[in-house]
Order: structure tokens, then C-alpha cells, then sequence
């Protein structure tokens, strides 16, 4: 459940519902326990205070100021089951007190209990209908339970009352968000910032949507910001972290991190993110040792159970894991997408137990815990358009794109092989290994912004000017420069790219693709046991995965046929069983001279942030051959779809 912003702030529920709320006859007259008790609190006090004025409660346990204190004082001091008891009591004695009902609808927030909290906010509103503070937090609890024209119903009363209010105003942006309009949502909380720059909520979860939209400059640029009104922030710490670890750049990522975990060591999170960075970078040492300190605290938070989870082989502590794990996978209080998470991490060491019913179960509740859907019309339509539109349309490369031999596209179906290929190339003195970058799929939508056509993309390039397309590709090349300066070229191994072969021999008329291909039931079954983060929607499902190969060998067989490529395609298997004829043909395709330590490419000291991380640090091995023949009983909806013409 969302936290409603400022809980128990006594500058809100204290001050305006002071000893003037309460009728006379139900306060007594301590006023130097009461003086006191309220220097404590403006001196941040709070045990102190909670000590003196339990002991009033007790010498005037008809005294419901005494009381309303006392649980405010409780709340600051995040004891909400006592913050609770206490409210309880004031409000026996003052009923007809707002503030009381508004503290007490608070405390059951903070305990999971929203229902009973929205009758306390109502009670409060009915009392006090202008207390704005009221409206807001109930909108904010309506939208925790997915009531969304409850919650905006709320935002809009007490907008009438503070229109300006950035607290107010924060809902409203969470209310888009929730609405899935991310771009409005991104809107509303730069305003909030625009007139109250060093309000965290608002940079903490703006940042948070930038980086679940893949605007990672825009939200290292808010973080940043943020940390300037808030240094000592180990959310927006450890979200910069974030940020540079989803662009690769891990270095920075680690940086970010291990201050976060400076700031929160008690956080079991920024611990596992820590570890999971350490481990990228190959230091297994020290991430074990912290992963040893999770293990050890018998940590509970979902994270930091994934982390486990994932990194288990490298402590060698596999069953103990699993147990840890199988205790918390379906426990209360999870979300939906922590219990999937889970259950990828559960399969993939069922798997490696050779448990293989076990495994599959577990990848079967991962997957059906997504709510993606795929339509594969609509993807094969949109397949042939962008086919039929780069294949009809003449271009000059002379007139636009770049000459540069710089790029090498490693391409192919996810889990087909493609990390292991550019760890092999990456070996290579002349050779950078970029990882997967984000940038062709950005150039899409740059296309799509710059063209006036109503078609958008793909149809929308015939708009563009020749500098502007021109343009698009200097700044992928900028990335590229980036990287690397000096190496002759980088490899890009987004597999999705196989999809815009079109585009980027336009681009790139000189570019190299690598065409990776693997056993159509391993590669889909692989993609089946990985955690996507929803964004593979036809994963989730074997006829939809069997469906969405099909379409892929398709597009391949197309860009083959209608396009003048330089394209090589290996299979996966051919690697394994001669990884130093694959190696030479794929030097050779580059126009490179062999060196002999790309059969060591397992050796190689460099950064890999994908799944395939811990595989291409290893000697080649023959284990992900043949591997769906454990899983044939259960694999019918996917054989079916592959055979489907």
C-alpha cells in the first residue's frame, strides 16, 4: 500500500487541532506537563515526550488532549498499534473532535487498514469539511485500493480548497500515473517541482516513472536535483543507482549504491543491489559477502529474496535458498509482480536441482502473474507494414545515414545465444562490447515525434529531411564514440533489433549483422523460465511464444530475401560444438586477424548486465543443448503453435 504523504506530521495534526478543539469540561489543567511535553516535541523529543505524557495520561486519564498528544507522539515514533489506542481514547472522550478521527484514520494506514481508514476519514470531513489534508489522504487511500474516480472525487475537493497546494497536486499526478497516462503523469509532477523544487515525493517518484519509461538522462538530471535538497536521501541514492545500472554503465551504478547502503545499511534492498552490481562486475567475493549477511538476517524483503535467488549457484548455498525462497513465494502482502519475480528466481534453481516438474510449476504461477497480453495479428501486421515500407522505398546511401562500418548488430530471438557471441567478439583487441542499447528502439520514437505523418512509424521517415535522418544516426554513433573511441567497432546486442533491420541498414548501409540462431523449443522455453519485466508480452504464454517465433523467422526470412545486408548468421549450437571454427568465421566476416584468446573469451574482464551474465564467464558447455526434452510433457501449446501454418 502507498504511504499517504507525511503521516503523523504534528505540524498538521497537532497545531491546528490544539487545546482550543476540545470541549472544556473533558481537559484538565496540567498546563506545566503540557508546556513541557510540547517543548519536547518542538525539540524532536519524542521518547521523552512519549514518557511525560503517558505519565499525565495516567494522573488524568480523563484529559483528552492528553491523549490526542500521546498518539501523536506514538505515531511520530512509528508505534502505530499504540498511536491507535491512544486516538481511541481521546476519541471516547471527544467524539466530535476532527483531528482525532483524521490521526486515527493515519495510525490504520500505517497498519494495513485501509477500510476502517476511510471510515475515519470521513468521520473527519463530516467534522472539519475543510480540512484539506483529510480529502487528500483519503484520495490517496482509494487510489492504494484501485478506486480511481473515488480518489479523484477526493483530489478534486480539496483542490478546491488548496488549489496550490503540492501535496494536493502530488495525488492528482499518482492519479494519472494509476490512470496509465505516464506521460501526463510525468507533466503533473514537473509542475509540482516547477513551485516547490525540493519536495521529495515528487522527485523520488517522478524519477521512478522516468526510469520505468527508459528516460534515464531526464531522471539522473531530477535525482540529482532532489539530492541537493535531500543529501542524506537513500531512496534517490540508491534510484540514481538505479538509472546507471539500467544504462550499463555499472561503474557508476556501484558508486551510487554502496552510498545508499552508507545511508540505509539496514536496508535489505540497496544491500541486494549492491551484491547483484558487485557480482556483474565479476568481484563474486564481496557480494557474497553481503549476500551471506541477507542470508544470515533471514531477510524478508521480495528484492533481496530475488537476489538469493538469482546469485545462489555463486554462494553455493542452492537448497538452503530455495527453501527461503519457497517460505515467502505466496506470502500475504506480496504484490503480484514480487510473488512472479520469486518464481522465475525458484525455477531457475528447481532446474538446476533437476527438478524439473517443480521448475516448470514454478515458471507457469511466474508467468500467469503477468496481466500482458499478445496479439499476434496485430504484431504480424505490424511486421509486414515496416517490411513492406523499407523494402519499397528506395534510398541512396550516399543521401542520408552514415558510412560508418562501426556498428555490429548481434540480433536474433532473446535467449538465443547472442550475450555469449559478443563476449566472444568483445575478446577481440579491435572489438567493444556494448551490451543491449536502448538506442534504436529511441530512434523509433524520435522518428515518430519528428515526421508529420499520420502513420507515424515506419511511413513517417519519408517526411524527414535528409540531415535529420542524418542526424539520428551521428547521434547513435555518439553513443557508440562513447563507449569507445578507439576500438574499430562496438557491438550492439538488443535482440529485439532483428525487427528493424530495415531501419538500421538504412541508417547504416555499412553496418554488420550477426544473425544468432538457436533450437526453436530451447530458445522459447528459455525465454518462458526468464523474468522479462513485462516487457516481452508474448512470453508470458508457450502458444504465444510459439506464435511470436514463427513471426520472428518470418521477418528474418524477409530482411534476407528483400535486403542488400552484410549478414552472417551462426547457430548457437554450432558454437558449442566448434567454438573455434565459429570464432574464426565470425573475425573473418568482420574482416579482422584472428587472436587466439577469443577461445578464452570466458576469461575476458568486463562488465555484462544480462541474464547471460554468469554463462559467458564460463568455458563453453553443452548443458543448454537439447534442454526442453526435460519439459516435453508440458510443452504441447508450444510445439503446436511452432507447427502452425
Amino acid at each position: 500500500m502507498r504511504e499517504i504523504a507525511s503521516p503523523f506530521s504534528l505540524a498538521v495534526c497537532y497545531a491546528p487541532y490544539s487545546s482550543s478543539g476540545f470541549p472544556a469540561h473533558i481537559v484538565s489543567n496540567p498546563l506545566i506537563e503540557k508546556s513541557k511535553i510540547q517543548q519536547l516535541i518542538q525539540s524532536s523529543q519524542f521518547e521523552q515526550a512519549c514518557s511525560l505524557c503517558s505519565q499525565a495520561t495516567e494522573q488524568q486519564p480523563a484529559d483528552a488532549e492528553l491523549w490526542f498528544l500521546l498518539g501523536a507522539i506514538e505515531g511520530q515514533l512509528s508505534r502505530f498499534d499504540r498511536a491507535e489506542v491512544a486516538c481511541r481514547r481521546a476519541l471516547m472522550l471527544a467524539p466530535q473532535h476532527g483531528g482525532l478521527h483524521y490521526n486515527l484514520a493515519v495510525t490504520l494506514i500505517r497498519q494495513s487498514k485501509p477500510d476502517e481508514a476511510i471510515t475515519s476519514f470521513l468521520q473527519a470531513i463530516k467534522l472539519h469539511p475543510k480540512m484539506t489534508e483529510a480529502y487528500c489522504d483519503l484520495g490517496n487511500t482509494y487510489l492504494s485500493l484501485g478506486r480511481l474516480a473515488d480518489a479523484e472525487n477526493q483530489f478534486d475537493q480539496a483542490l478546491r480548497l488548496q488549489p496550490n497546494n503540492p501535496t494536493v497536486n502530488l495525488g492528482r499526478a499518482r492519479l494519472k500515473q494509476a490512470q496509465g497516462q505516464p506521460q501526463q503523469a510525468i507533466d503533473a509532477f514537473q509542475a509540482i517541482l516547477a513551485s516547490a523544487p525540493g519536495f521529495f515525493d515528487a522527485s523520488n517518484e517522478l524519477a521512478g516513472l522516468l526510469i520505468d519509461g527508459y528516460h534515464f538522462e531526464p531522471a539522473k538530471l531530477v535525482l540529482q536535483s532532489g539530492l541537493e535538497h535531500h543529501p542524506r536521501s537513500a531512496d534517490l541514492r540508491y534510484k540514481l543507482g538505479l538509472a546507471f545500472s539500467e544504462q550499463g554503465e555499472t561503474d557508476n551504478a556501484l558508486i551510487h549504491y554502496q552510498a545508499a547502503h552508507g545511508l540505509a545499511p539496514e536496508r535489505d534492498d540497496i544491500t541486494a543491489a549492491c551484491a547483484s552490481t558487485l557480482s556483474l562486475r565479476g568481484d563474486t567475493q564481496a557480494s557474497n559477502e553481503l549476500l551471506l549477511k541477507l542470508l544470515q538476517a533471514n531477510t524478508r524483503d521480495p528484492s533481496a529474496l530475488v537476489t538469493l535467488g538469482y546469485l545462489a549457484p555463486k554462494l553455493g548455498r542452492d537448497a538452503e535458498i530455495t527453501r527461503l525462497l519457497e517460505a515467502h513465494v505466496d506470502r500475504d502482502g506480496f504484490s503480484d509482480k514480487a510473488k512472479s519475480k520469486l518464481g522465475f528466481a525458484l525455477c531457475k534453481l528447481h532446474d538446476r536441482a533437476k527438478n524439473y516438474d517443480l521448475a516448470f510449476a514454478r515458471a507457469r504461477s511466474a508467468n500467469q502473474l503477468h496481466s500482458q497480453t499478445f496479439d499476434p495479428d496485430i504484431f504480424a501486421h505490424s511486421c509486414e507494414r515496416n517490411q513492406q515500407f523499407f523494402c519499397n522505398t528506395p534510398h541512396d546511401p550516399t543521401d542520408h545515414g552514415c558510412a560508418s562500418e562501426k556498428p555490429v548488430f548481434v540480433v536474433g530471438m532473446p535467449r538465443s545465444g547472442t550475450s555469449l557471441v559478443e563476449q566472444i567478439l568483445a575478446t577481440h583487441s579491435q572489438i567493444t562490447g556494448a551490451g543491449e542499447l536502448k538506442d534504436i528502439g529511441l530512434i523509433v520514437n524520435q522518428i515518430t515525434k519528428l515526421s508529420d505523418s499520420p502513420d507515424a512509424y515506419p511511413q513517417g521517415l519519408k517526411t524527414l529531411m535528409p540531415d535529420q535522418i542524418t542526424t539520428l544516426a551521428q547521434n547513435y554513433l555518439g553513443t557508440l564514440d562513447h563507449i569507445a573511441t578507439d576500438s574499430r567497432y562496438v557491438t550492439d546486442k538488443t535482440p529485439g533489433n532483428f525487427l528493424q533491420l530495415g531501419l538500421i541498414c538504412h541508417l547504416f548501409p555499412n553496418a554488420h549483422i550477426i544473425h544468432i540462431r538457436r533450437d526453436p523449443l530451447d530458445t522459447c522455453l528459455s525465454c518462458y523460465f526468464h523474468d522479462f519485466g513485462g516487457n516481452h508480452p508474448y512470453a508470458y504464454d508457450l502458444t504465444s511464444l510459439g506464435q511470436y517465433y514463427r513471426q520472428y523467422q518470418l521477418v528474418m526470412a524477409g530482411w534476407r530475401d528483400l535486403l542488400d545486408l552484410k549478414l552472417l548468421e551462426i547457430r548457437y549450437e554450432d558454437i558449442v560444438d566448434d567454438l573455434e571454427g565459429k570464432a574464426r568465421e565470425l573475425v573473418t566476416f568482420l574482416g579482422l586477424e584472428w587472436e587466439p584468446q577469443l577461445l578464452n573469451y570466458h576469461e575476458t574482464q568486463r562488465t555484462v548486465s544480462t541474464a547471460s551474465a554468469d554463462q559467458v564467464r564460463q568455458p563453453i558447455y553443452r548443458g543448454a543443448i537439447g534442454r526442453a526434452r526435460h519439459y516435453e510433457q508440458h510443452l504441447a501449446p508450444l510445439i503446436e503453435a511452432l507447427a502452425a501454418k
